[in-house]
């Protein structure tokens, strides 16, 4: 025991010969664990998504080109008028003939070219028919002229007249010059007068200069034929 305590003794004079302290060791502290010096919840960094503008497509600029006002052209160009010329041979075929006219316009409605006109037709044709006297034959006629110019045909390019001619008036007939021994009805003081005929003249030609129809006993004819035409009428537009 004695031993023991003088090794002892000799330990402690020793450790105070060297100048080193021996600390005695306190409490032990755990050294904090590598989970709290580095946590070990590893951050997920949030990627925020990068908004890409939509492409948004620019339209191409149209340039428009506005045409200038011009009036549609008419299939065919219509004169503004004409006139309507009606010639008429004597009724009891002696050489003289009567011309008269009908003036007559033509004017736009939408697509069509209407026309109109008309005018007076005073003829007058005297014969010697002995032993009856002297024979007088009067027109005294108002004409009216009503259609159209139809237009667009392949055929007729120029377009067809389609019109009716109106007769108001009358037909006179008297004699003169009577014998004495012959009694006339029909005098110079008491004509015989007749209205025309009631139904209007159907008149369908080429709308062109020259273009003529027929009036004949059977009718109108655009060809005389073999027949003799009482009234020959004849167009000329544009005048």
């Amino acid at each position: 025991m004695r031993r023991a305590a003088g090794v002892l003794l000799a330990l402690m004079v020793l450790l105070g010969c060297t100048g080193e302290a021996t600390q005695t060791p306190g409490p032990t502290r755990s050294a904090p664990s590598e989970a709290a010096a580095s946590p070990t919840a590893t951050q997920t960094a949030t990627v925020e998504p990068i908004s890409v503008p939509t492409a948004t497509p620019t339209p191409t600029p149209v340039v428009v080109v506005q045409a200038s006002a011009t009036p549609t052209a008419s299939p065919t160009p219509q004169p503004s008028g004409g006139i309507l010329e009606i010639r008429i041979v004597d009724p009891l075929g002696g050489d003289a003939d009567c011309l008269a006219e009908a003036p007559f316009l033509v004017t736009q409605d939408g697509e069509r070219f209407m026309v109109d006109g008309g005018g007076p037709l005073d003829c007058t044709f005297v014969n010697s028919q002995p032993p009856l006297g002297t024979h007088h034959h009067v027109y005294d006629l108002e004409t009216t002229l009503m259609g159209e110019v139809i237009t667009g045909m392949a055929d007729q390019p120029q377009g067809a007249l389609h019109a009716e001619l109106f007769l108001q008036g009358g037909l006179t007939q008297f004699y003169t010059e009577i014998p004495e021994e012959i009694v006339q009805i029909c005098t110079e003081g008491s004509p015989c007068t007749f209205p025309p005929q009631s139904d209007p003249l159907m008149l369908v030609m080429p709308f062109e200069e020259g273009a003529t129809v027929y009036l004949t006993k059977g009718g109108m004819v655009s060809e005389l034929g073999g027949d003799v035409a009482a009234w020959t009428i004849t167009l000329h537009p544009g005048r």
